[in-house]
């Protein structure tokens, strides 16, 4: 199994947009937004938490009253683990033309 395929079986559709690229956080609001939307999670929210207004998708919701994993879920979170960089590498500058003498 490669490791997108475990990332997505891992995905919890009450949790998945705090990991996603398209979420944003409002202002002055614990809810959140969504860049991307689906038409699929607009469709499907919880009846009971669009009568309260916990669930205006897109645009002001709490992914707790999603009722279906969102097919644009794009993880933000990067699982690749970089090699370690030296100090020699890191410390390496290129000089711009005019200050080389």
């Amino acid at each position: 199994m490669t490791r997108e395929e475990v990332i997505y079986l891992d995905r919890n559709m009450r949790t998945e947009c705090y990991d996603c690229v398209h979420m944003r956080e409002v202002p002055w609001n614990t809810h959140i937004a969504c860049v991307n939307p689906s038409f699929n999670v607009m469709k499907s929210g919880n009846e009971h938490g669009k009568k309260h207004g916990w669930f205006f998708y897109p645009l002001l919701y709490d992914p707790r009253w999603k009722e279906c994993l969102c097919e644009n879920f794009q993880n933000s979170v990067s699982h690749v683990v970089s090699p370690a960089v030296s100090p020699e590498t890191n410390a390496a500058h290129v000089q711009p033309d005019n200050l080389q003498g």
